[in-house]
């Protein structure tokens, strides 16, 4: 595109817009990222969920290409969590064009669809599915607005789901009422999260908390989600039950350091990343810091927390580790027609390599020198 329109650099601009760097070609040729490009190209141009899914199954050839160019596993994440965003965000389009083909109109007010998990925090791996959520301006349950709405999330699914990207078990997506609501039903609706203190609760408001708006008006989704920032970051007792669920780590290490395995794998998710992500996730909240990545947010907490900085340099380390561990077992499956998840054959790891995730392993209980003891907090 560069080279057609005769452009010789492209300006690279943050969140806010503000621009922060630039590209020159020679610095794409560099990366060789050819097949990431061309996926985010395909994407943005399909028509049709049959379309989408066409580019959606390249996505694990770009995920093996960036592995094979020794691009570092958290930017191989963070391009599959954006072409991720993009696919839903095209899902919206395509759906939006449907239903004003269909009569049904077009968006009765204002709205933003969000995209929740990983997947809003740029940690999104091969094994996926869809968590995603509807901020509307206004408008009551089952009201004309909630019900065109409640349309377009069914649709969404659908195009996801046909594209490749499964329905979400937990039922996460917009098509659920539980996941769509105005912006006053949903700074109610996170205030009852945070008050009620259900096991339920905290999983929802774990999941919320790393949402982003991928599609239509982004106020309204940093309406509501600057009121649950600060509204969390209030509640000490919120924070102490989400401390407790972080700190519930199962001992992934046995004697002499051996890895624990079931079923000849290990869970990587709950036994590794999540209670990093999950820390990361608290201290953020707790000191009203709005990055959504890990590393990110550990990064910003540097200086405001008792522990010292190699803990958290240590963790931010190991996060890297086990979410590499992950996607090479990922990669390796597929060529084997395993089903994907978060299981890792450690037995299988290179010495080194299996060293390295027992170092990583070893790190994670740290996450209970970030939030201290919440037990005996409550």
């Amino acid at each position: 595109a560069m080279r057609e329109g005769r452009f010789r650099h492209l300006g690279v601009h943050d969140k806010t817009g503000a621009i922060v760097g630039a590209l020159s070609a020679r610095d794409l040729l560099k990366q060789r990222g050819d097949d990431a490009i061309s996926l985010g190209d395909r994407i943005e141009t399909a028509s049709s969920a049959h379309g989408l899914s066409l580019a959606w199954a390249n996505l694990a050839l770009v995920a093996q290409a960036l592995v094979n160019e020794g691009v570092d596993v958290r930017d191989v994440a963070a391009i599959i969590s954006r072409e991720l965003c993009a696919l839903t965000r095209r899902a919206v389009e395509i759906a939006e064009r449907n239903m004003g083909e269909a009569g049904l109109g077009a968006p009765p007010c204002g709205y933003a669809l969000l995209v929740l998990g990983s997947a809003g925090r740029g940690e999104s791996l091969l094994a996926m599915d869809q968590d995603n959520a509807i901020v509307y301006a206004e408008g009551d349950e089952g009201g004309p607005e909630d019900t065109w709405f409640a349309e377009l999330g069914r649709r969404v699914a659908d195009i996801l789901n046909l594209a490749g990207v499964p329905y979400c078990k937990g039922g996460v997506m917009a098509s659920n009422r539980a996941w769509r609501m105005s912006v006053a039903d949903w700074r109610e609706h996170v205030l009852t999260w945070i008050s009620r203190h259900t096991p339920e609760d905290i999983l929802n408001s774990d999941i919320f908390f790393d949402a982003t708006a991928v599609h239509g008006d982004t106020q309204l989704a940093d309406d509501v989600l600057g009121h649950s920032l600060s509204a969390g970051a209030e509640s000490r007792e919120f924070l102490q039950l989400m401390s407790v669920n972080a700190v519930d780590i199962p001992n992934t290490l046995g004697w002499f350091g051996r890895i624990r395995l079931q079923n000849g794998r290990i869970d990587l998710k709950r036994g590794g990343i999540m209670p990093i992500f999950s820390a990361a996730r608290i201290v953020a909240i707790r000191h009203g810091i709005t990055a959504r990545s890990t590393p990110e947010r550990l990064e910003s907490v540097k200086g405001k927390l008792e522990s010292p900085d190699s803990i958290i340099d240590n963790l931010i380390e190991a996060h890297k580790v086990l979410l590499g561990a992950i996607l090479d077992q990922q990669l390796k499956d597929l060529d084997t027609g395993i089903a994907l998840s978060n299981n890792v054959a450690a037995n299988e790891l290179p010495v080194v390599k299996r060293d390295r995730l027992k170092w990583a392993l070893a790190q994670v209980r740290a996450v209970s020198n970030l939030l201290g003891d919440p037990v005996a907090a409550i």
